[in-house]
């Protein structure tokens, strides 16, 4: 019953420091991403910025006319799209990235 234990304990004591190294490369793990600002007063215009994995801004729009709800899952995999398409190829100052494709979100 001791040895039981003891096995129990030791497989425990390698899974939580397993645990403990994944969140330690995700906390610092670098990472590109995209965020939406808007304003509780004005909730139909949003500000959509994406970072690339250095987290230097590499693209901003801002939306007029639709509520970005991130709840959503078109406007997530959209924006993730808009991303890897940015992450790929960056698009100069003047493009509207965004503007066409909210119509259908």
């Amino acid at each position: 019953m001791n040895m039981k234990k003891t096995m129990i304990g030791a497989l425990l004591g390698i899974v939580i420091s397993i645990g403990a190294r994944a969140q330690e490369k995700k906390e610092t793990a670098n990472f590109a991403h995209w965020v939406i600002e808007s304003n509780v007063k004005s909730p139909k215009i949003s500000v959509v910025k994406f970072y690339n994995d250095q987290q230097e801004l590499i693209y901003q729009e801002t939306i007029s006319g639709k509520r970005m709800n991130i709840k959503r899952t078109k406007i997530k995999k959209g924006l993730d799209q808009a991303l890897a398409q940015l992450i790929d190829s960056p698009v100069t100052k003047n493009t509207t990235l965004l503007a066409s494709r909210v119509k259908n979100w």
